[in-house]
Protein backbone atom coordinates (compact mmCIF):
# COMPACT_ATOMS: atom_id res chain seq x y z
CA UNK A 1 0.00 0.00 0.00
CA UNK A 2 1.17 3.58 -0.62
CA UNK A 3 2.18 5.43 2.53
CA UNK A 4 -0.16 7.72 2.46
CA UNK A 5 -2.94 5.03 2.64
CA UNK A 6 -1.65 3.74 5.20
CA UNK A 7 -1.01 6.93 7.27
CA UNK A 8 -4.62 8.05 6.41
CA UNK A 9 -5.99 4.47 8.01
CA UNK A 10 -3.76 4.62 11.21
CA UNK A 11 -4.91 7.90 11.70
CA UNK A 12 -8.13 7.45 11.58
CA UNK A 13 -7.74 3.53 13.65
CA UNK A 14 -5.80 5.71 16.31
CA UNK A 15 -8.60 8.36 16.96
CA UNK A 16 -11.07 4.85 16.99
CA UNK A 17 -8.73 4.09 20.18
CA UNK A 18 -7.84 6.90 21.95
CA UNK A 19 -11.94 7.52 22.62
CA UNK A 20 -11.67 10.71 20.04
CA UNK A 21 -13.33 8.73 16.95
CA UNK A 22 -13.35 11.44 13.83
CA UNK A 23 -15.58 11.00 10.85
CA UNK A 24 -14.40 8.34 7.86
CA UNK A 25 -15.60 11.57 5.40
CA UNK A 26 -13.17 14.14 7.66
CA UNK A 27 -10.34 12.17 7.45
CA UNK A 28 -10.85 11.42 3.60
CA UNK A 29 -11.38 15.64 2.91
CA UNK A 30 -8.12 16.51 4.99
CA UNK A 31 -5.91 14.17 3.75
CA UNK A 32 -7.35 14.98 0.26
CA UNK A 33 -6.69 18.87 1.22
CA UNK A 34 -2.73 18.53 2.01
CA UNK A 35 -2.14 16.25 -0.99
CA UNK A 36 -3.37 19.27 -3.08
CA UNK A 37 -1.29 21.58 -1.01
CA UNK A 38 1.69 19.26 -1.85
CA UNK A 39 1.42 19.54 -5.09
CA UNK A 40 0.88 23.20 -5.17
CA UNK A 41 -2.60 23.29 -5.92
CA UNK A 42 -5.40 25.57 -5.67
CA UNK A 43 -7.38 24.29 -2.57
CA UNK A 44 -10.66 23.01 -3.53
CA UNK A 45 -13.94 21.79 -1.90
CA UNK A 46 -13.83 19.17 -0.09
CA UNK A 47 -14.83 15.82 -1.58
CA UNK A 48 -18.50 15.17 -2.41
CA UNK A 49 -19.74 11.79 -0.33
CA UNK A 50 -21.68 10.81 -3.44
CA UNK A 51 -18.46 10.84 -6.17
CA UNK A 52 -16.58 8.20 -7.24
CA UNK A 53 -13.21 9.12 -5.94
CA UNK A 54 -14.57 9.22 -2.76
CA UNK A 55 -16.29 5.80 -2.21
CA UNK A 56 -12.75 4.64 -3.90
CA UNK A 57 -10.86 6.52 -1.14
CA UNK A 58 -12.93 5.17 1.57
CA UNK A 59 -12.67 1.95 0.27
CA UNK A 60 -9.11 1.72 0.60
CA UNK A 61 -9.32 3.25 3.51
CA UNK A 62 -11.14 0.14 4.96
CA UNK A 63 -8.92 -2.18 3.27
CA UNK A 64 -5.92 -1.06 4.67
CA UNK A 65 -7.51 -0.52 8.21
CA UNK A 66 -8.11 -3.65 8.57
CA UNK A 67 -5.07 -4.95 7.17
CA UNK A 68 -3.17 -3.38 10.06
CA UNK A 69 -5.31 -5.04 12.32
CA UNK A 70 -4.85 -8.48 11.23
CA UNK A 71 -1.31 -7.37 10.68
CA UNK A 72 -1.38 -6.33 14.64
CA UNK A 73 -3.32 -9.46 15.47
CA UNK A 74 -5.96 -6.94 16.76
CA UNK A 75 -4.18 -6.33 19.91
CA UNK A 76 -3.81 -2.09 20.31
CA UNK A 77 -2.73 -1.83 23.95
CA UNK A 78 0.10 0.19 24.20
CA UNK A 79 2.67 1.73 26.82
CA UNK A 80 4.23 4.98 26.20
CA UNK A 81 7.01 6.52 27.50
CA UNK A 82 5.46 9.46 28.81
CA UNK A 83 4.65 8.27 32.43
CA UNK A 84 7.78 6.20 33.10
CA UNK A 85 9.98 9.61 32.64
CA UNK A 86 8.44 11.28 35.56
CA UNK A 87 9.01 8.72 38.05
CA UNK A 88 12.36 8.28 36.76
CA UNK A 89 13.14 12.08 37.51
CA UNK A 90 11.78 11.72 40.36
CA UNK A 91 13.52 8.91 41.66
CA UNK A 92 16.83 10.22 40.80
CA UNK A 93 15.71 14.08 42.42
CA UNK A 94 15.57 15.85 39.02
CA UNK A 95 12.51 17.40 39.47
CA UNK A 96 13.32 21.14 37.75
CA UNK A 97 10.72 22.17 35.43
CA UNK A 98 13.47 22.69 32.41
CA UNK A 99 14.50 19.15 32.71
CA UNK A 100 11.20 17.37 33.09
CA UNK A 101 10.18 19.56 29.76
CA UNK A 102 13.27 17.93 27.89
CA UNK A 103 13.02 14.92 28.54
CA UNK A 104 9.25 15.02 27.56
CA UNK A 105 10.39 16.56 24.18
CA UNK A 106 12.95 14.16 23.75
CA UNK A 107 9.90 11.38 24.30
CA UNK A 108 7.59 13.19 21.73
CA UNK A 109 10.70 13.20 19.04
CA UNK A 110 11.57 9.37 19.48
CA UNK A 111 8.61 8.48 17.91
CA UNK A 112 9.83 9.84 15.13
CA UNK A 113 11.79 6.46 15.08
CA UNK A 114 11.27 2.48 15.42
CA UNK A 115 11.89 2.76 18.92
CA UNK A 116 8.60 2.03 20.09
CA UNK A 117 8.32 -0.93 18.34
CA UNK A 118 11.70 -2.06 19.15
CA UNK A 119 12.37 -1.22 22.54
CA UNK A 120 9.86 -1.23 26.12
CA UNK A 121 8.80 1.84 26.98
CA UNK A 122 11.08 1.85 30.13
CA UNK A 123 14.52 1.98 28.13
CA UNK A 124 13.14 4.72 25.90
CA UNK A 125 12.17 6.66 28.77
CA UNK A 126 15.74 6.03 30.63
CA UNK A 127 17.17 7.45 27.34
CA UNK A 128 15.49 10.43 27.70
CA UNK A 129 15.98 11.31 30.77
CA UNK A 130 19.85 10.48 30.08
CA UNK A 131 20.08 12.78 27.09
CA UNK A 132 18.21 15.93 29.16
CA UNK A 133 20.22 15.62 32.31
CA UNK A 134 23.28 15.76 29.45
CA UNK A 135 21.97 18.46 28.26
CA UNK A 136 21.96 20.46 31.48
CA UNK A 137 24.82 19.23 32.23
CA UNK A 138 23.97 17.18 35.54
CA UNK A 139 25.87 14.28 36.58
CA UNK A 140 24.11 10.88 36.75
CA UNK A 141 25.70 8.40 39.06
CA UNK A 142 27.48 5.13 38.12
CA UNK A 143 25.07 2.62 37.17
CA UNK A 144 21.82 3.87 37.43
CA UNK A 145 20.31 2.62 34.25
CA UNK A 146 20.50 -0.93 36.33
CA UNK A 147 18.16 0.55 38.41
CA UNK A 148 15.15 0.85 35.81
CA UNK A 149 15.88 -2.34 34.39
CA UNK A 150 18.03 -0.78 31.20
CA UNK A 151 21.45 -2.51 29.77
CA UNK A 152 24.13 -0.30 28.65
CA UNK A 153 23.91 -1.50 25.16
CA UNK A 154 19.75 -0.56 25.44
CA UNK A 155 20.51 2.54 26.52
CA UNK A 156 23.67 3.66 23.76
CA UNK A 157 21.34 2.42 20.84
CA UNK A 158 18.55 4.56 21.82
CA UNK A 159 20.52 7.70 22.54
CA UNK A 160 22.24 7.10 19.36
CA UNK A 161 18.79 7.09 17.25
CA UNK A 162 17.59 9.80 18.99
CA UNK A 163 20.37 12.03 18.37
CA UNK A 164 20.57 11.05 14.30
CA UNK A 165 17.55 12.73 14.03
CA UNK A 166 19.38 16.03 14.68
CA UNK A 167 22.29 15.53 12.25
CA UNK A 168 20.04 15.41 9.23
CA UNK A 169 20.47 18.00 6.62
CA UNK A 170 16.93 17.54 4.80
CA UNK A 171 13.64 15.41 5.40
CA UNK A 172 13.45 12.49 2.75
CA UNK A 173 11.96 12.59 -0.37
CA UNK A 174 9.25 9.71 -0.69
CA UNK A 175 8.25 7.95 -3.83
CA UNK A 176 4.81 7.83 -4.69
CA UNK A 177 4.33 3.60 -4.98
CA UNK A 178 1.14 3.56 -6.19
CA UNK A 179 1.78 5.77 -9.22
CA UNK A 180 4.99 3.87 -9.71
CA UNK A 181 3.94 0.30 -9.68
CA UNK A 182 0.94 1.42 -12.34
CA UNK A 183 3.47 2.57 -14.36
CA UNK A 184 5.52 -0.05 -14.68
CA UNK A 185 2.61 -2.42 -15.23
CA UNK A 186 1.26 -0.59 -17.90
CA UNK A 187 4.89 -0.44 -19.47
CA UNK A 188 5.18 -4.02 -18.79
CA UNK A 189 1.67 -4.78 -20.94
CA UNK A 190 2.41 -2.15 -23.35
CA UNK A 191 6.13 -3.36 -24.09
CA UNK A 192 6.18 -5.84 -27.66
CA UNK A 193 7.00 -9.51 -27.00
CA UNK A 194 9.46 -10.78 -28.92
CA UNK A 195 8.11 -12.71 -32.46
CA UNK A 196 8.76 -16.66 -31.78
CA UNK A 197 11.05 -18.29 -34.56
CA UNK A 198 9.24 -20.25 -37.01
CA UNK A 199 9.69 -23.74 -36.92
CA UNK A 200 11.58 -25.73 -39.04
CA UNK A 201 10.02 -27.22 -42.40
CA UNK A 202 10.22 -31.26 -42.42
CA UNK A 203 9.49 -32.95 -46.03
CA UNK A 204 7.17 -35.47 -46.36
CA UNK A 205 9.41 -37.65 -47.47
CA UNK A 206 11.40 -38.03 -44.33
CA UNK A 207 14.94 -36.85 -44.25
CA UNK A 208 17.06 -36.82 -47.44
CA UNK A 209 19.47 -39.04 -48.40
CA UNK A 210 22.51 -36.84 -47.25
CA UNK A 211 21.42 -35.98 -43.93
CA UNK A 212 20.97 -39.66 -43.24
CA UNK A 213 24.42 -40.98 -41.49
CA UNK A 214 26.14 -43.50 -43.19
CA UNK A 215 26.12 -47.33 -42.75
CA UNK A 216 28.66 -49.38 -43.06
CA UNK A 217 27.75 -52.65 -45.03
CA UNK A 218 29.14 -55.76 -44.16
CA UNK A 219 31.51 -57.57 -46.44
CA UNK A 220 30.86 -61.01 -47.77
CA UNK A 221 33.20 -63.70 -46.58
CA UNK A 222 35.33 -65.60 -48.85
CA UNK A 223 32.49 -69.01 -48.09
CA UNK A 224 29.53 -66.40 -49.56
CA UNK A 225 28.05 -65.73 -46.29
CA UNK A 226 27.51 -62.82 -44.85
CA UNK A 227 29.81 -62.02 -41.75
CA UNK A 228 28.45 -61.13 -39.03
CA UNK A 229 30.30 -58.01 -36.89
CA UNK A 230 33.02 -58.84 -34.28
CA UNK A 231 31.27 -58.79 -30.54
CA UNK A 232 32.97 -56.57 -27.90
CA UNK A 233 33.06 -57.47 -24.57
CA UNK A 234 32.56 -54.49 -22.13
CA UNK A 235 33.79 -55.56 -18.06
CA UNK A 236 31.57 -53.62 -15.73
CA UNK A 237 33.42 -50.79 -13.63
CA UNK A 238 34.60 -51.97 -10.40
CA UNK A 239 32.47 -51.17 -7.41
CA UNK A 240 33.44 -48.58 -5.02
CA UNK A 241 34.83 -49.32 -1.76
CA UNK A 242 32.94 -50.82 1.03
CA UNK A 243 30.37 -51.49 -1.41
CA UNK A 244 28.87 -48.40 -1.40
CA UNK A 245 29.44 -44.51 -3.22
CA UNK A 246 31.49 -42.29 -0.77
CA UNK A 247 29.32 -39.53 0.56
CA UNK A 248 29.39 -35.78 -0.18
CA UNK A 249 31.64 -33.92 2.35
CA UNK A 250 29.37 -31.99 4.80
CA UNK A 251 28.45 -27.96 3.81
CA UNK A 252 29.84 -25.72 5.92
CA UNK A 253 27.16 -23.48 7.76
CA UNK A 254 29.67 -21.20 9.64
CA UNK A 255 30.20 -17.70 7.62
CA UNK A 256 33.77 -16.77 6.26
CA UNK A 257 36.03 -14.42 8.33
CA UNK A 258 34.56 -11.74 6.12
CA UNK A 259 31.11 -12.07 6.11
CA UNK A 260 31.25 -12.12 9.86
CA UNK A 261 29.13 -8.95 10.80
CA UNK A 262 30.93 -6.44 13.46
CA UNK A 263 28.05 -6.74 16.22
CA UNK A 264 29.73 -4.15 17.74
CA UNK A 265 27.40 -1.20 20.15
CA UNK A 266 26.97 1.68 19.11
CA UNK A 267 29.23 4.35 21.45
CA UNK A 268 27.52 6.38 23.47
CA UNK A 269 28.08 10.33 23.49
CA UNK A 270 30.87 11.22 25.58
CA UNK A 271 31.11 13.69 28.58
CA UNK A 272 32.46 16.97 26.71
CA UNK A 273 29.75 16.06 23.36
CA UNK A 274 27.38 18.41 22.98
CA UNK A 275 23.48 16.96 23.04
CA UNK A 276 21.24 18.88 20.73
CA UNK A 277 18.52 19.92 22.14
CA UNK A 278 15.20 18.65 20.68
CA UNK A 279 13.39 22.53 20.41
CA UNK A 280 15.83 23.32 17.48
CA UNK A 281 14.65 20.29 15.54
CA UNK A 282 10.92 21.41 14.97
CA UNK A 283 10.03 22.11 11.95
CA UNK A 284 12.09 18.94 9.84
CA UNK A 285 9.91 16.22 8.90
CA UNK A 286 12.20 13.34 9.37
CA UNK A 287 11.39 9.55 9.44
CA UNK A 288 13.92 6.39 10.02
CA UNK A 289 13.94 3.07 8.44
CA UNK A 290 16.45 1.25 10.43
CA UNK A 291 16.55 -2.49 10.89
CA UNK A 292 16.52 -3.65 14.76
Amino acid sequence: YDVEDVARACLYLASKDCETPQRLRDVINVFHHLSLKRDRKEAAKPLDTNSKEFETQRRQLINVERYILRSLGFDLRMEHPHKFVIHFLHVLGLQKQQIVQLAWNYLNDSMRTTLCLRFHPEVIATAATYLAARTIGVRLPDGWHDLFQTTLYQLQTCVGEIISLYRRAEPPQYIPLADLVRRCRIASHLAPSPSPSPPALRSPCGPSAEAKSPQATPSPSPSGESASPPIRHFSPPPPPRGGHSSPSPPLSLSPSPGETASMAPPSAPLENDKVPSPDTHTDTDTHTHTTP
